[in-house]
C-alpha cells in the first residue's frame, strides 16, 4: 500500500516542546472477517482436548495465533437449527427451531426467523462486501441466497453449494449410493444404508462408479465424479480425480482473497462439509493418521446408562433423530460378524473420521496461506478469522455415533478466533456458544444490530481470555429437539424439548419429562457419573436448575456483579518500539462507573471521567509492562483490572526525526536511504525519497511493501515560544481508501 508523506509547520499551538505523532496504520477501521465452519466436527483437534490422534497442523496455527474457546457450545446440536441460530443471532428458545423435521422446517420460512436479517444481509447493508461458498445453512435450504447474499453492486455473493458426495454407486445410481465395493461381504450383509460408508477414494472398476447427487430421496439427480488409477491400482501417486466439494470451496475462497480489490472490508464465509458422513477422503489423509492397529477408540463405558433415567436412551429414543444408537450398534455388529472383533469396524470408522478431519484441516490451511501471503497488507494484517463447527459428534461415547444428544461430545464445538488485537495462543474456559458469533462480528466491524441479538460479543475474552468481562451469562444453553411433533415452520414449545446447560465446571441436562442429570467436569470429563442424586452436589444442582428456569423465561436473572476489563490492549500483546499504545476499559452491564484511572506500573497515565474510558502510552522503553485500571463506581466502591504487554522488537535506537523534513532537497533534509535508517522502528517496509510526487516542496517520503502495522513518524518540535500559536499539519496520499491515518500531539513537559 504505497503512500507519500510530507510535513509542514504553520502557526497554531502553545507548547514549549511538542512531539507530533503521525501514525499510519495498515489496519482499516473495520477488519475483514473470515468465518470457516465445518460440519460434524467435534473436539478432534490438536490443542482442544479431543481425540489424541488428531492431525490438524493448520488449525493449530490458528490456535497459536489466537484464542481457543475450550467450552463453546452449539445452541441446537443438529445442522439446520444450529446454523439457523448462528446466522440469525436468534437462540432456538426464541425461534422454536430445535431439530424436528429439519428438512421441511426451513429457517427462511420460520415464523420468527423469516423477519430477521442474517449476518450476511446485515454486513452487506452496512458497507461490507460479502462472499460465501460451501455449506452455509443446512443443505437444501439455500433458495433465498439469490437475495440475502446479493451485494450492493449486484454480484451474487455466493459460490457453490456444499455436497456430501461423491458416493460409490452402481452404473444405475441410487440415492446415497451403495456399500463400498471394497468392503467384505459380511460388512455388506450387516449394515444398511450405505450413507455411513468409510474409506479412501479409489478406482471402482467397470461395475461401479463414483457419483455426486443433488435433490432429495424422492427426486435425486446424479452426475459422475471421475477417478482413474491409470492402471496402477496400488499406486496412488499417479491417480487422477475430480475435486471434491471442500476442495472447490477452498479454491473459491482462495481465489476471492487473491483477487479482492474493492475499497471496502469483506466478510468471507466458507462452509466445509467434512467430517460429515460419508467418511471418504483422499488416500494421502489416511496416511497422515495412525494405522488401523494403532487407532484408539473414544472413551466408551458399556454401563454408561446405568445412572441415567431420562428418555434419551436406546430404548425410549426421545430425540428428533435417533440414528446414533443404531449406527454404533451396526458398526459393532459389522466387526463381530466379519472378524469376531466388535471393535474392528469402530476403529475403521474412527480412522476414517480422523482422515476426514485431516483433510478439512488442509483446506483451512489453503485459506490461511492465502491471507498470510496476500500482497494487500489490509488483508494480511487486518483480517479476523473465526473457525468453528455447527455441532459436535459422538465417536462411540454413550454407545452412540451421531450428533443431537444432550451430552458433551454432541454439544461442544471447537471455536478459535485469531486476528489483530487478539491475544495469541491463549485458552478461554468461559462458556460461550455459536449465537455469540453474530454480535462479536458486529462489534469488531463497528456495525449496528438489525434486531435484538440473543448472544453477546466475545471481544472482552479475546483481549483478556482469563479475566475479560462480557455481557453474557456464566453458562451456555443448548436446546435438544425431542420426538414431539412440531407444526410446520412454527415455534416449537420449549417445554417439549430437552436442554443442556454448561458452566465451567458442570453440565446439567433437563429432559422434557423433568428428569435431570448433573456432571462435574473437573472430576468426570467423560460424563460417566450422574450426580443429580448426590447430596454433596445439591447446591450445584439447584443453581443449574435456576439457570434453566432463567434460560426459558420462568425466572428473572439476578444482576451480575460489577466488574471492569481491558478491551485494549490484548493480553501479552507485543508492540513496536515507540508505537503508541491505546488503552480502553469497559464495565459490564451491572457496572456504573464515575471514572477510570490508568497506571503504567506505579506511574499515573490518565484519569478519565467519561465513557469510553481510554488512555494512551507514548514512548515507553523496550521491556514488559503491566497497565492497571482503577475504576470507581457511582456507589463509591472500587474496581480494578490489569493487562500485560511487551514493547520492543525493532531495536532501541533513538527514532525521533529532528531535521526540517522531507519535502525539500536542501541541506539537512532527508535525501537518501541511509538517512532513512531511523525509520526502522516503523516495522518492515520499503522507504525512499520520491521526487515524482510533491506538494509544497520538491520531494516526499515514499513508503511501500509494508508487511505489518507500525507506529508511524514522530517529529520533535523544539524552541517553541510560549504564547505563540502554531499549526502543525501533514499531507498524505494513499493508494487505498481503507487505510487509517491518525495525527496526535504530546506535550513532553506535561506528558499529555
Amino acid at each position: 500500500m504505497p503512500l507519500f508523506i510530507k510535513f509542514y509547520l504553520k502557526l497554531s499551538s502553545v507548547f514549549t516542546g511538542l512531539l507530533v505523532f503521525f501514525a499510519l496504520n495498515a489496519l482499516a477501521d473495520s477488519p475483514n472477517i473470515v468465518i470457516i465452519i465445518c460440519d460434524d466436527l467435534n473436539d478432534t483437534i490438536e490443542g482442544i482436548g479431543g481425540h489424541p490422534q488428531a492431525y490438524t497442523p493448520n488449525i493449530n496455527r490458528l490456535i497459536n495465533s489466537g484464542v481457543r474457546f475450550t467450552n463453546a457450545a452449539s445452541n441446537a446440536p443438529i445442522c439446520g437449527p444450529s446454523r439457523a441460530s448462528l446466522w440469525s443471532g436468534i437462540h432456538p428458545i426464541n425461534s422454536g427451531m430445535y431439530g424436528m423435521d429439519q428438512q421441511s422446517n426451513r429457517w427462511d420460512n420460520n415464523v420468527v426467523l423469516k423477519n430477521k436479517k442474517t449476518l450476511f444481509e446485515t454486513f452487506i447493508d452496512q458497507g461490507y462486501y460479502s462472499y460465501a461458498t460451501g455449506k452455509i445453512h443446512h443443505n437444501g435450504h439455500e433458495s433465498s441466497y439469490s437475495t440475502i447474499m446479493r451485494n450492493t453492486d449486484g454480484s451474487s455473493g455466493f459460490g457453490t453449494k456444499g455436497n456430501f458426495g461423491p458416493y460409490p454407486n452402481t452404473n444405475s445410481p441410487v440415492f446415497q449410493g451403495v456399500d463400498p465395493p471394497w468392503w467384505n461381504q459380511d460388512y455388506k450383509d450387516t449394515v444398511s444404508p450405505p450413507y455411513s460408508g468409510f474409506g479412501y477414494y479409489q478406482d471402482l472398476g467397470s461395475n461401479h462408479k463414483w457419483t455426486l447427487q443433488s435433490g432429495g430421496s424422492n427426486n435425486p439427480s446424479f452426475s459422475t465424479w471421475n477417478y482413474d488409477d491409470n492402471g496402477t491400482p496400488n499406486d496412488f501417486s499417479d491417480d487422477t480425480r475430480d475435486l471434491v466439494s471442500d476442495e472447490i470451496s477452498a479454491q473459491q475462497a482462495v481465489n476471492f482473497i487473491n483477487g479482492y480489490n474493492k475499497n471496502k472490508p469483506f466478510l468471507l464465509t466458507v462452509g466445509f462439509v467434512r467430517p460429515h458422513s460419508p467418511y471418504y477422503a483422499p488416500k494421502e489423509f489416511f496416511d497422515l493418521v495412525p494405522a488401523l492397529s494403532d487407532i484408539q477408540l473414544a472413551p466408551i463405558n458399556a454401563n454408561d446408562y446405568n445412572d441415567i433415567t431420562g428418555p434419551v436412551n436406546n430404548s425410549d429414543k426421545d430425540l428428533a433423530q435417533t440414528s446414533g444408537w443404531w449406527k454404533y450398534t451396526q458398526y459393532k455388529n459389522m466387526g463381530t460378524e466379519a472378524y469376531g472383533d466388535a471393535e474392528r469396524a469402530l476403529k475403521e470408522f474412527t480412522q476414517a473420521y480422523l482422515a476426514c478431519v485431516a483433510f478439512v484441516d488442509a483446506q483451512v490451511g489453503k485459506i490461511m496461506d492465502s491471507i498470510e501471503a496476500s500482497t494487500d497488507p489490509n488483508i494480511r494484517n487486518n483480517t479476523l478469522i473465526i473457525f468453528t463447527s455447527d455441532h459436535g459428534y459422538h465417536l462411540g461415547e454413550k454407545l452412540y455415533i451421531f450428533k443431537q444428544s444432550p451430552w458433551e461430545e454432541s454439544v461442544r464445538v471447537p471455536l478459535i478466533i485469531s486476528g489483530p488485537g487478539i491475544a495469541s495462543n491463549k485458552a478461554c474456559t468461559k462458556p460461550v456458544s455459536l449465537v455469540d458469533i453474530y454480535p462479536t462480528c458486529m462489534d469488531y466491524a463497528g456495525l449496528t444490530a438489525p434486531h435484538t441479538l440473543d448472544g453477546h460479543s466475545m471481544r472482552a475474552f479475546l483481549s483478556d481470555p482469563e479475566n475479560g468481562q462480557w455481557g453474557g451469562a456464566s453458562y451456555s444453553v443448548s436446546g435438544i429437539g425431542s420426538s414431539a411433533s412440531v407444526a410446520r415452520n412454527q415455534v416449537a414449545a420449549y417445554s417439549d424439548q430437552h436442554f443442556s446447560i454448561r458452566t465451567e465446571q458442570y453440565r446439567f441436562i433437563r429432559y422434557r419429562n423433568g428428569e435431570v442429570e448433573l456432571y462435574d467436569h473437573n472430576n468426570d470429563p467423560n460424563e460417566w457419573t450422574n450426580l443429580a442424586s448426590s447430596p454433596a452436589h445439591a447446591e450445584a444442582l439447584s443453581t443449574m436448575q435456576t439457570y434453566y428456569r432463567i434460560a426459558v423465561g420462568l425466572e428473572e436473572p439476578p444482576p451480575d456483579s460489577p466488574a471492569i476489563s481491558f478491551v485494549k490492549p490484548a493480553s501479552d500483546e507485543i508492540f513496536y518500539l515507540k508505537e503508541t499504545i491505546e488503552l480502553e476499559v469497559q464495565g459490564n452491564a451491572s457496572t456504573s462507573l464515575s471514572g477510570i484511572t490508568f497506571y503504567l506500573g506505579d506511574a499515573l497515565i490518565k484519569s478519565d471521567s467519561s465513557a469510553p474510558f481510554t488512555a494512551k502510552v507514548y514512548d515507553a522503553a523496550e521491556g514488559s509492562y503491566t497497565v492497571s485500571a482503577v475504576g470507581e463506581q457511582s456507589s463509591g466502591d472500587p474496581l480494578s483490572a490489569d493487562v500485560s504487554f511487551t514493547i520492543g522488537l525493532q531495536g532501541t535506537s533513538e527514532n525521533l526525526i529532528s531535521n526540517p523534513g522531507f519535502e525539500n532537497s536542501t541541506v539537512g533534509a532527508i535525501s537518501n536511504e541511509s538517512e532513512l535508517a531511523p525509520f526502522s522502528y516503523m516495522g518492515p517496509a520499503d522507504r525512499s525519497i520520491s521526487a515524482s510526487t510533491a506538494y509544497s516542496g520538491n520531494q516526499s517520503l515514499y513508503i511501500s511493501n509494508r508487511t505489518q502495522n507500525y507506529s508511524g513518524i514522530k517529529y520533535l518540535l523544539g524552541d517553541l515560544t510560549v504564547g505563540t500559536s502554531y499549526q502543525i499539519s501533514c499531507k498524505i496520499q494513499l493508494s487505498q481508501t481503507n487505510t487509517v491515518a491518525r495525527f496526535t500531539r504530546k506535550n513532553i513537559a506535561s506528558g499529555t
